[in-house]
């Protein structure tokens, strides 16, 4: 690109467009002693076609091991282009830079804590376009798994808004089946991204019928943490500007010029009357 500028800032202008515009991404800020390294960029569009034969860091851990957690977006008949190579340039922050192997429809690599190793990629099959996250991890280090995969599918989601009307699904892919080696596994729907976890649950029954998982393969880390349980409550939640307060299980209102008032004592498997009477006497 050198000989096409009459001067390095001028590259660098350029440069640092393109990194802007999502086109490309650095891969090196080191040192090494007092010489600094000269920056290293890529770009997604011109790595190869096939994904590296020896990626060691993935398959060395084996699911007799380890736990697997899939999360994915399928988009039917239409994905804007470049999507998948713009995300590719978004996903430094969430990785851990000591290992990294990209190919031109997937990236493997550590998440940023090193206690989960991520593979990214996408797959079109027929008229659908799944772009999905996985992530593997020992059962005590699977919330790195959670937090690395929800952080990316939340950086696809960001890139689609440039799209709106756009359609799409979300899921989960069942840990059952993929412990089976189930040619294609059962999904659950994504909802259980946005769920609250059933207090005292030990097990949801994957969508065949046959076999279960533990809900911590289904339900993010910031699902399982909440005393309530109920899809009432959580319809209430997102209809009534409330939060639940984790500690007394109340629910609070947390905007509005009575952002202190707190509903307590409540009956969470049916809080709609309850709430709705006691908002009313305090509000209005």
């Amino acid at each position: 690109m050198r000989k096409h500028f009459k001067s390095a800032e001028n590259m660098n202008i350029l440069i640092e467009l393109m990194e802007r515009l999502g086109l490309c991404y650095e891969v090196s800020r080191a040192t090494e002693g007092s010489v600094k390294i000269k920056p290293v960029y890529r770009f997604p569009w011109y790595l190869q076609d096939h994904k590296p034969n020896d990626l060691k860091a993935w398959e060395k851990h084996t699911l007799g091991e380890t736990e697997q957690i899939t999360i994915g977006l399928e988009m039917h008949k239409f994905c804007p282009t470049g999507v998948f190579e713009r995300l590719c340039t978004r996903l430094q922050s969430h990785l851990n830079s000591s290992y990294r192997q990209d190919w031109i429809d997937g990236v493997c690599s550590y998440c940023w804590d090193g206690n989960a190793l991520l593979l990214i990629k996408k797959e079109v099959k027929d008229d659908y376009i799944n772009i999905t996250a996985t992530g593997k991890a020992e059962m005590t280090k699977l919330d790195s798994a959670w937090n690395g995969i929800t952080s990316i599918l939340d950086e696809l989601k960001t890139i689609l808004k440039e799209w709106p009307g756009i359609v799409y699904d979300e899921y989960i892919m069942c840990a059952h089946c993929i412990k089976h080696n189930e040619d294609s596994p059962e999904l659950f729907t994504g909802d259980y991204l946005y769920t609250n976890c059933p207090q005292g649950l030990e097990s949801v029954p994957c969508p065949s019928g046959i076999g279960a998982v533990d809900p911590s393969l289904v339900y993010p880390p910031s699902k399982r943490e909440t005393k309530d349980c109920s899809p009432e409550a959580n319809e209430f939640q997102q209809g009534h500007n409330v939060t639940l307060d984790k500690s007394t299980g109340s629910f609070v209102l947390v905007t509005g010029d009575n952002a202190d008032i707190k509903i307590q004592d409540l009956k969470l498997s049916n809080p709609r009357e309850e709430v709705n009477d006691r908002l009313n006497d305090s509000l209005w």
